[in-house]
């Protein structure tokens, strides 16, 4: 990959505004909410799927994706609201660069 994302995310997170990628060839519109290290080093997004396809059955909702799979993220102009059922301690992740 060319580049990272990171700065995206972050942009995308404090702004709460829909992101839009492909992610295992499928496109998909969501949520941002945390930007972090996982366990095994990798940078993931925690994010909400509101829309697009999935490798489990088009499931929509929380989702933590691995930076290095997401392809073509763009910003939306659509606003959110933070979910209440969001967890800012998230266990997905070792450490936290960036959260809603």
């Amino acid at each position: 990959r060319l580049f990272r994302n990171h700065e995206k995310h972050i942009d995308a997170i404090r702004l709460l505004v829909l992101v839009q990628f492909r992610y295992d060839g499928e496109p998909r519109t969501a949520e941002p909410y945390c930007f972090g290290i996982s366990s095994q080093g990798n940078r993931v997004l925690r994010a909400y799927q509101t829309a697009g396809g999935s490798a489990v059955s088009g499931q929509l909702g929380w989702k933590l994706f691995d930076e290095s799979k997401i392809v073509g993220l763009q910003l939306t102009d659509t606003h959110f609201d933070p979910r209440p059922e969001y967890n800012p301690a998230d266990k997905g992740m070792t450490k936290i660069l960036c959260r809603v």
